[in-house]
């Protein structure tokens, strides 16, 4: 947030056909979907929608869209996804018939911490800045998003606008440098909520593919399905603790999982003893941002 509104966030523009974006989105937030049971619907053309974008950033937009929906429509609902060139522009909605937004809301629901009344049971209400970063994101595309909802219990939808560019004028566009940074699988084991999601939020506005559970057991699960590239796991974790979980991370993964140690400890017995147990490196809680993405950047740097 503090590099969107500070006007410092770097994009990667290339030419990128939004069918495939939207396609990438929404098989990112199938399992979210899927485990509410919603029904979920697709519309894209079937020719290629051309803009000017940041691959990554705009992959983000949608999946924060549709993550969204889901969180706020009830168990079965229905969530719509349309993708549709309109002119010079290309306009992408997801609609739900969810729990829908009070009129008092609307107009602050791009806010940063906004969250109103929209409450669902067992939903996890997150931090509120996940709109934020949609209409920074969108913003930075040269775009516009906007939201409407009839009220409670009747639905919302969001309408993102970019600007398109004709498929005649590619050649025209100047290329651009390879990234420096290429995206990782990231595990994130925290038992606090709060840090857990404020983890996650960072990471996932870095472009990476995050993955957080609360406990031991359920990164074990994770990491032997989607072998992350990178698993930061909290020391002083209940039940299984983050020593045990690195021991049996490195078991499974060997030397293709970078371990960051999270503790509040920082003194040299305590890091010596991170490293017996597997871990790569150690960062002292409070986590500082610039120093924990330092550390994954010694794995994704290329």
């Amino acid at each position: 947030m503090a590099r969107l509104t500070r006007r410092k966030l770097q994009l990667s523009i290339e030419r990128v056909d939004l069918c495939t974006v939207v396609a990438d989105a929404v098989e990112a937030t199938r399992q979210q979907v899927e485990a509410r049971r919603h029904r979920l619907t697709v519309r894209t053309p079937d020719t290629p929608v051309w803009v000017d974008g940041d691959p990554v950033r705009l992959a983000q937009i949608v999946v924060n869209l549709v993550a969204n929906a889901a969180k706020f429509t009830p168990p079965e609902g229905n969530i719509a996804v349309t993708l549709t060139p309109e002119g010079q522009q290309a306009i992408v909605t997801v609609r739900d018939d969810g729990i829908g937004i009070a009129a008092e809301t609307l107009p602050k629901i791009f806010e940063p911490f906004t969250q109103g009344s929209r409450v669902v049971e067992h939903a996890d209400r997150g931090l509120g800045i996940g709109l934020a970063l949609v209409r920074g994101l969108v913003d930075a595309h040269g775009g516009r998003v906007s939201v409407a909802s009839e009220g409670p219990g009747r639905g919302s939808e969001f309408t993102v606008r970019l600007p398109v560019r004709d498929a005649r004028t590619m050649a025209a566009v100047s290329p651009q440098a390879p990234a420096t940074e290429t995206p990782a699988r990231i595990l994130i084991v925290e038992d606090h909520a709060d840090s857990r999601a404020m983890l996650a939020e960072m990471l996932g506005l870095e472009g990476h593919e995050v993955t957080a559970v609360a406990d031991g057991a359920q990164a074990i699960e994770v990491a032997q399905v989607s072998a992350p590239d990178v698993a930061i796991v909290d020391i002083g974790l209940h039940g299984m603790n983050g020593y045990e979980v690195a021991r049996r991370l490195r078991l499974a993964l060997g030397d293709a999982v970078l371990l960051v140690a999270v503790t509040g400890y920082g003194q040299a017995e305590d890091i010596a003893e991170s490293r017996t147990a597997g871990f790569d490196a150690h960062v002292t809680k409070p986590v500082a941002g610039d120093e924990l993405l330092a550390v994954i950047r010694t794995r994704t740097q290329r």
